[in-house]
């Protein structure tokens, strides 16, 4: 008889399992509710924790962040207790991504630190100012997906690598365009007290022998050039250029068509698939393309009913509708009102 119920509660949460990756997400309480009530009562601690986890991931993503840590809380207590540290890993992991989606960046680092978590813990050293660090922790993460062998709750993986090198990316693109217009001025100006020495009828710099007009056109060596950190040339291990913006776009969309393998086995991962490559096409120059995307990840997570994945969206739409201000205010108002309730910072 403990042998049929073990193996009843075991196969609810697997259900529960599925169900939750296609965001179905009463019928997945259901089952992990009594798969959960089962362990309990046969006194199966294994299963009872499995089954707490997987409700603590489930509520993770339907936005119920202080549901979600109890349960993780729970579920590592009592792992503690028979010593399971792959348990224990998978709870606090799953408790940082809260402190990072709430916006305690320290917090989730310092319990990050003591895991094997390398995609959040890439996002938290991103959030915390560690460029740097934040790359070389992003590079670490493998492809592990193996189709429906993959656990949906490795999402939170994939969403912080694509997250940490969209950021790189945005950042990288925006160092370039100043660096550009730098180099500009200084050569307009250079090319203007030129003008002003040259005898009378001379035309300008494009009279001048070749190699005074190179020299014009060209950033002084002390400038960046390849969008990296202040001081460093394109001469500088150039294999190593991780700010490079062509090699940092190319990662994105490596992550992101890694995000959409994944979506296409769980559903839950499609909003966040989508307003990843909305971001891509924004930073990229695309901005109607762009805002197509984000608009279709904000509508999607309200009809999953994935409030953050939701606010996400809203929050960027605001910031990238150029054309109607009402619009633009709406939005930031409805993603201020998700996020006040969910308890997190708006500012994030």
């Amino acid at each position: 008889m403990l042998g049929e119920q073990g193996l009843l509660s075991n196969t609810l949460m697997v259900a529960a399992v599925n169900e939750a990756g296609q965001g179905s997400w009463s019928a997945a309480v259901s089952n992990l509710h009594e798969a959960i009530q089962i362990s309990k009562e046969i006194g199966d601690k294994w299963q009872w924790e499995e089954s707490t986890s997987h409700m603590a991931h489930l509520e993770f993503y339907r936005g119920h962040f202080g549901a979600s840590r109890l349960l993780y809380e729970q579920a590592s207590a009592s792992a503690k207790i028979r010593r399971d540290k792959k348990m224990i890993n998978r709870c606090q992991a799953g408790i940082a991504s809260i402190l990072l989606a709430t916006g305690d960046f320290g917090g989730a680092l310092q319990i990050l630190r003591t895991t094997n978590s390398y995609g959040p813990t890439a996002l938290a050293l991103m959030r915390a100012g560690e460029q740097g660090e934040a790359y070389s922790m992003a590079l670490k993460v493998k492809d592990r997906f193996k189709g429906r062998r993959t656990k949906y709750y490795v999402l939170k993986s994939f969403v912080a690598v694509c997250d940490v090198f969209l950021q790189l990316y945005e950042s990288s693109v925006r160092n370039r365009d100043l660096d550009r217009k730098t180099s500009d001025r200084q050569s307009s100006s250079k090319s203007g007290r030129i003008d002003a020495t040259l005898p009378a009828g001379s035309s300008s710099a494009r009279a001048l022998p070749k190699s005074a007009a190179t020299f014009l056109s060209s950033p002084p060596s002390n400038q960046r050039v390849s969008g990296g950190s202040a001081g460093e040339s394109s001469s500088a291990e150039p294999e190593q250029q991780a700010e490079d913006p062509d090699t940092l776009q190319a990662m994105c969309q490596e992550w992101i068509d890694k995000l959409t393998q994944f979506s296409t086995v769980y559903a839950l991962a499609s909003p966040r698939t989508l307003l990843c490559r909305g971001r891509l096409r924004l930073i990229s120059g695309s901005p109607a393309e762009g805002l197509k995307l984000l608009r279709k990840s904000q509508q999607l997570a309200a009809k999953m009913q994935m409030p953050y994945d939701e606010a996400l969206a809203l929050q960027l739409l605001s910031r990238h509708t150029k054309g109607s201000a009402r619009e633009s205010q709406q939005a930031a108002q409805e993603a201020q009102q998700i996020f006040a309730r969910l308890g997190v910072d708006p500012g994030l």
